[in-house]
C-alpha cells in the first residue's frame, strides 16, 4: 500500500473520522468508496488510464486489509480453535 505523508493524512484523516463514526452496514461502507472513486474519475477525466487507479487502489486497499487485519486474526482464531487443515 502506498503510504502517504503525515501531511496529507491530516487533509484526510478529520473527514474520515466522521464518516467512518457513522458507517452501519457494508452497503454504506461500498457506497462511500464507490463514490470516491466517482469523484477521483469525475475530477481527472475519464479514460482507462485514469479507471486504472481507483480500480488498482481497491484491489491494492483488499489486500493490505486482509494482510493487516484479517490474517492476524484468523492466526489468533487458529492458535485458539486449532488448525482446520492441521499438518499442512
Amino acid at each position: 500500500m502506498p503510504y502517504i505523508s503525515q501531511e496529507r493524512r491530516a487533509v484526510f484523516d478529520a473527514a474520515l473520522e466522521n464518516i467512518g463514526a457513522e458507517l452501519e452496514s457494508g452497503g454504506e461502507i461500498n457506497y462511500c468508496v464507490y463514490r470516491l472513486c466517482l469523484m477521483y474519475l469525475q475530477r481527472k477525466g475519464m479514460s482507462y488510464t485514469q479507471s486504472m487507479v481507483p480500480f488498482s487502489a481497491l484491489g491494492a486497499a483488499q489486500m493490505e486489509l486482509y494482510r493487516r487485519v484479517i490474517a492476524p486474526y484468523e492466526e489468533s482464531k487458529i492458535q485458539e480453535n486449532g488448525d482446520v487443515t492441521p499438518g499442512i
